[in-house]
Parts: C-alpha cells; sequence; structure tokens
C-alpha cells in the first residue's frame, strides 16, 4: 500500500508497444525465412498469421511490462527494478552514478548505488515525466547524481 508521500510512475505504453513490437517482428521475420527454407512463397500465407500473432504478443507484454514494473518515489527513496526484473529499494544517499542506456531505442537512467549491486534502470519514458524529475529534484539532497543528471536538462526547475 503506498503512503501518503510515495508516488507511483509507470511507462509509457506507445514506445514500449513499437520496441517489443520491432523486437518480436524481426525475429520472427528471421526465423520463418529460415523455416521456410527462405522460399517467399511459402513463407506468404503465414503472414497474416504472424502479423495477428505479433500484435496479440507485444499488446499482452506491455500491458504487464507497463503494470508491473513501476518506479516509486518517497522521501527517503526510489524503488525500481534492474535489468532482470529484480525489484530494490534504494535509499537517496547510498546512490554513487547515474549513466543513460538506449536499449531498443528506449532511455533508461541506470542507478547505480554504493552497495554495488545491479543497478536500477528508471525508463526516460515515464509517464508524467516532469513531475517525475521535479519530484527528484526536490526530494534528493545536492550532489545526488539524480538530481544532477536532472537540474542539467533544460526546463526542469524545483
Amino acid at each position: 500500500m503506498n503512503s501518503p508521500k510515495e508516488k507511483k510512475y509507470r511507462s509509457k505504453f506507445l514506445p514500449l508497444f513499437l520496441a517489443i513490437a520491432l523486437c518480436t517482428g524481426l525475429l520472427g521475420l528471421l526465423l520463418s525465412m529460415i523455416l521456410t527454407g527462405f522460399d517467399i512463397r511459402a513463407f506468404q500465407w503465414k503472414v497474416v498469421f504472424a502479423v495477428i500473432f505479433l500484435i496479440a504478443w507485444s499488446l499482452t507484454w506491455t500491458t504487464i511490462i507497463v503494470l508491473y514494473y513501476t518506479i516509486t518515489i518517497s522521501e527517503s527513496g526510489i524503488k525500481g527494478y534492474n535489468f532482470w526484473g529484480g525489484y530494490r529499494f534504494v535509499e537517496w544517499g547510498t546512490t554513487k552514478e547515474c549513466r543513460t542506456m538506449n536499449l531498443l531505442g528506449l532511455k533508461y537512467l541506470r542507478i547505480f548505488t554504493l552497495d554495488n549491486r545491479l543497478p536500477l534502470w528508471v525508463p526516460m519514458f515515464l509517464n508524467h515525466l516532469q513531475d517525475f524529475k521535479r519530484n527528484i529534484i526536490n526530494l534528493t539532497d545536492q550532489g545526488n547524481c539524480m538530481r544532477s543528471y536532472f537540474e542539467k536538462e533544460r526546463g526542469v526547475s524545483p
């Protein structure tokens, strides 16, 4: 249950859907071509089924990811997930470095901590991203890597 001072953020649906659909589509196309021996005539009848499956698969996984993988911030820290989907809470004072990463066209801010565990991956395609940035600036101390990162961006002020 959320305390009144916690705020949850979810990823935007469309960018995530497009990345999943593109990735799945390219892998499916390659696999289909390999299985049909690169025979275009044998491949053509499968296209309609493949497109329907691709859309259903992408919608399902995007919905699961958007609903389950949230980012929660509070006065004491941030709760998020690592690359493998594991959740953990990080106190603001334990962050040591932030680095951006582009994965399949999706930008993430990776938060490294003093305990050297796997970094948190914070999507930079969150719904209400400007609100998220302002809250990070207001909740963190001067020198926090996330605060420094967002203060460098234009248009963000406390």
